[in-house]
């Protein structure tokens, strides 16, 4: 049984041959010490024979209850007709005592190779449970590790990861009894061309790490792909589309197998995103290692208060002052600020976004408090991410934390990006409004960058619209992109929304966004995001 690590204990309920043979030796050392230590010190009459039992063990263990009966007969033979009961008199034992005690060997040598063999069946269970998956059948990356030391360097290793992309369609379509039969037929094709030196294991319900030499890979690399496009995957006579991505980590003797198949990873997901079949990992793909390096040190970011907040003025062009601020949350980390669009969209993929949207919530209340006395007439805009929607318990908890704050709720502006209100038109609304029913306005941010921005101000309760930085920083000097935000204006002042502009640096766009009729603008021109302290006084300047 060569499936498991060669731990001592492995190594007694599975030996190797060479181990088995072994101790086969020490047993038949033992068994004819045993004869002899008795012999020698007197016979039988003197109890040491019960020595024999060491043996009769040994060989229940090693070759289970057949062997363990066969040695228990052998002893208690040498120890009976063939031992005498005194050997300084030889008088010999008596028929029924030899008997006895061979019978108590066999037993006893039975018994326990009828229990290591019980024990040997359930750990080949268990372990192919652990080393399988459960529905396929196909060996995980567990094996791997059970075989193999994940800690090795090997420089003629190539580890590829072979990635499904449209594994969500495809579960869909089929079911889960079918995707794990398309999962079978794609390992058989892609093990059917692998060479006898490689193997293939199942990650996930989307990938496979296949672990191949140096050389091996160069005879497969040309022709991977195109096998895997030629090869027509059937359902009930039905042809399927299989979209893939195959990622390569290239042999580097101070890399471990466990960093191999990270870089494949990080190199298939690489070709997913650029639309390519095929990607092997270079110091390019760093980024995304910097990314998934990133996401994992995001709980102790919350835990150690790495997170801060800055506020940025929207200005009322009416009276030219503040009539809000934007709360942007900000990362220090390891001697940098991070924005959020550097770890937010990471934040997203996993449920902490919802820790972080309340730390926010929290934060700018807690904020508001040192400035509200002079500064009532101040809203606040709050980012909220779409994944927050699907959180019952965060909502009803931001409902509470904005009844209970100090500030009159259309002093609120809850904001979000026009692409993921558009998600999921169904739960957008409602969550929406349920916070118009408390006052709470809501702000539709990046307006124009998505792809059905007039049906959202058709059916969602939006009260204020935000122009994408994209459009109000090349409106100057571009009759078009001019034309295109006096529409946006003109039509949201027609639907009753007020308008914001983002990205406002030079004068000149200022004045054409006042001309167009624009309720409010933000931006360098006026200012930066502030922290706290620095937004207090420049509101103090500015009312002075």
């Amino acid at each position: 049984m060569n499936d498991y690590k060669h731990t001592t204990l492995n190594r007694l309920l599975f030996p190797s041959t060479r181990y088995r043979l072994v101790l086969s030796g020490i047993i038949i050392l033992m068994l004819v010490a045993a004869y002899v230590f008795v012999y020698f010190t007197g016979g039988t009459r003197n109890g040491y024979l019960h020595v024999m039992y060491i043996p009769v063990i040994l060989g229940g263990i090693l070759y289970g209850w057949k062997g363990g009966i066969f040695l228990g007969i052998f002893g208690g033979v040498i120890l009976g007709p063939l031992m005498p009961l005194n050997t300084e008199t030889m008088e010999m034992q008596a028929f029924y005592s030899w008997t006895m005690r061979l019978v108590f060997f066999s037993l006893s040598g039975g018994l326990v190779g009828f229990m290591y063999e019980t024990i040997r069946a359930k750990v080949r269970q268990v372990t192919s449970l652990y080393t399988h998956d459960l529905t396929t059948g196909i060996k995980t990356f567990n094996y791997y590790w059970q075989n193999n030391d994940p800690s090795d360097k090997r420089a003629d290793k190539v580890s590829v990861s072979f990635h499904i992309n449209n594994y969500e369609s495809l579960l869909v379509l089929l079911g889960s009894s079918e995707y794990a039969t398309l999962l079978e037929n794609i390992h058989s094709r892609i093990q059917g061309f692998l060479p006898e030196d490689s193997d293939i294991y199942l990650v996930d319900r989307r990938l496979f790490w296949i672990d191949t030499s140096k050389e091996s890979f160069k005879a497969i690399r040309d022709d991977f792909a195109r096998i895997m496009e030629e090869e027509v995957i059937y359902s009930e006579s039905v042809p399927l589309y299989l979209d893939f991505s195959i990622g390569v980590s290239i042999p580097d003797t101070d890399k471990t197998a466990s960093e191999r198949f990270k870089e494949s990873d990080i190199a298939a997901l690489h070709a997913k995103k650029n639309g390519l079949t095929f990607a092997v990992y270079h110091d390019e793909h760093a980024r995304d290692t910097l990314l998934i390096e990133r996401l994992g040190a995001l709980p102790s970011a919350l835990e150690n208060e790495e997170f801060f907040l800055v506020y940025q003025p929207i200005i009322d062009l009416k009276t030219d002052k503040v009539s809000d601020v934007e709360a942007l949350i900000r990362w220090r980390k390891n001697g940098r600020v991070l924005t959020p669009d550097e770890f937010i969209p990471l934040a997203e993929e996993t449920r902490l976004i919802d820790f972080i949207t309340e730390w926010v919530l929290e934060a700018v209340f807690k904020d508001h408090l040192r400035f509200e006395k002079d500064f009532k007439h101040i809203g606040l805009a709050i980012n909220v991410s779409y994944r927050n929607l699907f959180n019952a318990t965060l909502i009803e908890k931001m409902t509470t934390m904005i009844k209970n704050a100090k500030l009159e709720p259309d002093k609120i502006h809850i904001e979000m990006t026009e692409s993921t209100l558009m998600q999921n038109r169904t739960t957008t609304q409602v969550f929406l409004s349920s916070f118009r029913s408390e006052g709470v306005q809501t702000i539709l941010d990046d307006f124009g960058t998505g792809y059905s921005s007039l049906s959202c101000l058709r059916d969602l309760p939006v009260d204020t619209v935000k122009i994408d930085r994209e459009f109000t920083m090349n409106m100057h000097g571009d009759s078009s992109m001019y034309d295109m935000i006096a529409t946006i204006i003109e039509l949201s002042h027609k639907l009753g929304l007020k308008v914001i502009a983002e990205g406002v640096e030079d004068v000149e766009v200022l004045n054409e966004l006042k001309t167009l009729g624009c309720d409010f603008v933000q931006g360098y021109y006026y200012s930066k995001p502030k922290e706290i302290e620095d937004l207090i006084k420049y509101i103090r300047n500015q009312k002075a």
